[in-house]
């Protein structure tokens, strides 16, 4: 059976984002069990540095199936919470939203679910389809705008990055929602030119990452840029193992989510398309 959780229950805003009283999150009964067992299991682990807390969440999903598409089965949008299966950007997501609940010192289901639409969509308002943050080095800036995350990118280094995106208003017809509503890619369009084309934002090249990655912190979320018609490829995290920097992420090759057994240099080196990384860390809810 699936549930739907309406507006009728109590949200508890993390920041200060407009209250969003006719929001549905969409889960099924094995989603808040997973949450509950999470939640108990690190009861204890609250006075953990966020960076190593966000770490020690992502290495409870370990295994944990990747599947792609998660957030495409409603129309009109809803928040889906899905704990059983993960894509790079939901386990990205999900990973932050619950170190969130340990941090507040609020293991309630409600609040994560604030969280993640916190996270998931522009200055925290579930609109439809289009308010969704696609592309990921705009997730970034928007939730380094909402407080609950801060690129260190340029900090570490970072050389300049310059963004242009448009994959979604080009190639519409890779996505459900824009085949069923037209309608929305321009709006896509405006944002695609308008609000992330233009940005200069910085990135670390593939082959200063291992060099330095051994100084930035454990559980540093990454964004790998790319060569492509892209902003960011893929994001995970960043996880130090035996004093290198490896690549914690919901893998589409090992179909779960996994630690690199190559350092996180040697990762993107071996993928063409990939050319550097974007870092940025959590910061701990203000409650």
């Amino acid at each position: 059976m699936k549930y739907l959780l309406t507006g009728l229950l109590t949200f508890f805003t993390a920041v200060a984002a407009p209250a969003q009283d006719s929001t549905k999150v969409y889960y099924l009964p094995e989603d808040v069990q997973i949450f509950e067992a999470y939640c108990q299991a690190f009861a204890d682990k609250s006075d953990l540095p966020m960076n190593e807390l966000v770490a020690e969440t992502g290495r409870y999903f370990l295994g944990t199936p990747y599947v792609n598409y998660t957030l495409e089965v409603r129309d009109p949008e809803e928040v889906i919470v899905n704990l059983r299966e993960l894509d790079c950007v939901t386990f990205v997501e999900t990973t932050i939203a619950l170190a969130r609940c340990i941090k507040a010192g609020l293991p309630d289901f409600a609040f994560y679910c604030e969280n993640l639409r916190l996270l998931r969509f522009r200055g925290g308002i579930l609109h439809d389809f289009t308010s969704r943050l696609h592309y990921f080095s705009d997730w970034i800036v928007d939730n380094q705008q909402m407080g609950l995350v801060r690129d260190l990118t340029a900090s570490y280094g970072g050389q300049p990055y310059p963004i242009r995106v448009n994959i979604m208003s080009t190639k519409p017809n890779n996505y459900r929602q824009l085949k069923a509503h037209p309608e929305m890619i321009p709006v896509l369009k405006e944002i695609e030119e308008n609000q992330i084309s233009g940005r200069v934002m910085a990135y670390i090249p593939q082959r200063e990452v291992d060099r330095i990655g051994s100084t930035l912190p454990n559980g540093l979320i990454v964004g790998t840029t790319t060569t492509t018609a892209m902003d960011i490829a893929h994001c995970g995290f960043l996880v130090i193992e035996a004093g290198k920097p490896h690549f914690m992420h919901a893998s589409s090759t090992d179909k779960k989510v996994v630690i690199t057994e190559i350092t996180l240099g040697e990762y993107l080196a071996s993928k063409r398309s990939m050319n550097g990384i974007m870092v940025a860390e959590a910061l701990e809810p203000e409650v």
